[in-house]
């Protein structure tokens, strides 16, 4: 990491850069303004009316180019380029295999969900387009913690028809939106990586023995691009199957010994959902580039299956696509009870596993 820069170096690595040039209207400076200390900005470009001593950050847009006394900011370490290609909507994204960009495709999604614990929900599946995930993005920046109820556009996006579909699948027809257990987070630039974890809450009894239920389901809405600099969440496939001993689940999980290809991270597109099974490990990547926002939302269970006098024509777990086939060996037969128990199939099978997988055998 480079060292932070003093003020008049910035200035100069500006008025020297021509990219930053050609952005120079919508550069601005943040400073103090003395005698009360008022918080104020000024164009890039009027600089010379404020002393240097008191500014505080050069900021592109919402993005800080450079602030006072910080380490490895966008300037230091040349990454501007790099800036002005997320912010445009320039990115190029390699998805996760379990995404669901068609209605057709659900059947495998959700088979490929209860292997692997995730399942990413494109844009292009419900009714929004890009200027919709633009402003969500813009008031998200006024929300903190759980004002998330705060923007009216949440529920346009759990109530479109796909998006109540797919959670209708996993978790019957009357499920509900907790309230109390969703918030939006903020990564900001600079963030390390977070450690591997489960999220709790406090009527939640996690057991040290599989049972095939699925009660609770996480739903991660990105309104901006969310690419490998900006710090997009990562999970390790499968771990909702698995425990680190039979009788303790810590709230920090270490994956310092085990085969790295399990972690998958969930960049994508503007308008992304992405739904996770509550008992995945999961964290926060490093973020080098811009601060990325977050819209976590908790779904849950109201009613077991059998409560349901009429099941839809859902075909057998055996006859549906496996959409990735990289994954433990074991967790095909968790994933096939979960969906016997969830559609009120008979699993012919019949295995009856109980015991959850030691992560330490991967």
């Amino acid at each position: 990491m480079q060292k932070a820069l003093k003020v008049n170096e910035a200035i100069t690595k500006i008025l020297e850069d021509e990219l930053l040039q050609n952005h120079i209207d919508e550069i601005y400076i943040i400073y103090t303004c003395a005698p009360d200390k008022n918080v104020r900005k000024i164009l890039f470009k009027q600089r010379h009316s404020v002393p240097q001593r008191l500014y505080i950050s050069i900021n592109y847009n919402r993005h800080i180019l450079w602030k006072k006394g910080e380490q490895g900011d966008i300037l230091s370490e040349n990454l501007f380029p790099k800036l002005l290609q997320y912010t445009s909507g320039g990115n190029h994204f390699i998805l996760p295999k379990n995404k669901l960009s068609t209605m057709s495709d659900i059947d495998s999604c959700i088979k490929q969900f209860l292997i692997d614990g995730y399942m990413m929900i494109l844009p292009s599946v419900y009714s929004t387009n890009d200027s919709f995930h633009s402003e969500v993005y813009n008031v998200g920046q006024e929300l903190v913690g759980h004002r998330i109820l705060d923007t009216p556009f949440l529920n346009q996006i759990i109530r479109d028809p796909a998006v109540v579909t797919v959670l209708s699948r996993l978790l019957g027809q009357d499920y509900f939106f907790d309230s109390t257990d969703s918030r939006m987070h903020l990564s900001q630039r600079g963030r390390k990586d977070q450690h591997w974890h489960r999220d709790d809450f406090r009527e939640y009894k996690r057991l040290n023995y599989f049972q095939a239920q699925l009660t609770n389901v996480m739903a991660m809405y990105y309104p901006q691009d969310t690419i490998k600099e900006s710090g997009p969440t990562q999970i390790r496939r499968g771990s909702h199957l698995c425990c680190n001993s039979i009788s303790y689940v810590p709230d920090r999980l270490v994956f310092e010994e085990q085969r790295k290809y399990y972690e998958q991270s969930m960049v994508c597109p503007a308008g992304s959902i992405v739904l996770m099974h509550y008992d995945l490990v999961h964290r926060r990547a490093a973020n080098t580039l811009a601060d990325r926002f977050m819209f976590k939302m908790m779904f849950r269970r109201t009613k077991d299956p059998h409560e349901y006098s009429e099941t839809a024509e859902i075909p057998n777990f055996n006859d549906v696509k496996t959409l990735d086939d990289d994954h433990h060996a074991d967790c095909v037969s968790y994933a096939k009870e979960l969906w016997c128990w969830m559609y009120n199939q008979k699993n012919e099978s019949n295995n009856n596993v109980r015991d959850l997988i030691d992560y330490t055998t991967w």
